[in-house]
């Protein structure tokens, strides 16, 4: 399997384990941080918000690895910072 492909199933992973954890997060009281994704949340409801706005940019980055434009260092980066996100989220639950 390409290495970038499998980074990018990761990715996948990720979205998911964030979108979890943003549901819950804002389920229980919370807010969500990201200014761009709070008003995508205030303007199209929580589940319907998250859930378009992940599958966009998973959407672009794969269409990115088909036409062999995604750089390896971008994939990792953004699996890294995913995986910052997801512990500060796990933390934030209550």
């Amino acid at each position: 399997m390409d290495l970038i492909l499998a980074l990018l199933l990761v990715f996948v992973v990720l979205q998911i384990l964030d979108f979890y954890t943003t549901y819950k997060i804002i389920s229980n009281g919370g807010q969500e941080l990201n200014p761009v994704m709070r008003w995508v949340i205030q303007k199209f409801g929580l589940v319907t918000g998250i859930s378009s706005a992940k599958a966009i940019f998973v959407a672009m980055l794969f269409l990115l690895w088909y036409s062999s434009k995604l750089p390896l260092w971008f994939i990792i980066a953004a699996d890294v910072a995913y995986v910052g996100v997801i512990i500060f989220n796990y933390k934030s639950i209550k």
